[in-house]
């Protein structure tokens, strides 16, 4: 089992606002735990709460990964490097939802789908740093979103 403390940070590929989604930008942290039966295969939970910009709003993210990982160790000796794929579902919570008629934000919950990759480096067999991305689908294409997490994970 692995625990993990990341900071996140969101943005849209579009060159409109992206009112059902994150907004413009996105910065926050989250944490995650994630299991592995396999050696090569397992799951985790992450959640994330997020700063929504523009209108500096808090939304949350929750989901579920799968997760394959090659370690390259397999390969190098003492590389310490593990490449990993994503793909996941979960939740947006409290996201953009469009404009009201008087001009002002609203906002609520989407479901979302995930999909993209990490690179983890272990200091020690307890104790790594990781980065990753995913491609974050919410309801639409013009809502999509990459976020980008950057963390440590701890080992049991």
């Amino acid at each position: 089992m692995d625990l993990g403390a990341f900071a996140t940070y969101g943005t849209n590929t579009d060159n409109q606002s992206n009112f059902r989604g994150i907004g413009d930008h996105a910065w926050g942290g989250g944490v995650e735990v994630s299991y592995f039966p396999l050696f090569w295969a397992g799951l985790r939970v992450q959640g994330a709460v997020i700063n929504l910009i523009p209108g500096d709003n808090t939304a949350g993210i929750v989901r579920g990964d799968f997760l394959a990982r090659y370690p390259l160790d397999l390969v190098w000796t003492n590389v310490h490097l593990a490449p990993y794929g994503i793909a996941g579902v979960g939740g947006l919570f409290s996201g953009y939802d469009g404009l009201r008629s008087n001009g002002s934000l609203r906002f609520s919950n989407r479901v979302l789908g995930d999909f993209g990759g990490g690179l983890e480096y272990r200091f020690t067999p307890h104790i790594g740093v990781f980065s990753e991305a995913t491609w974050n689908v919410v309801d639409g294409p013009e809502n999509n979103f990459l976020q980008v997490n950057f963390g440590a994970r701890f080992a049991f």
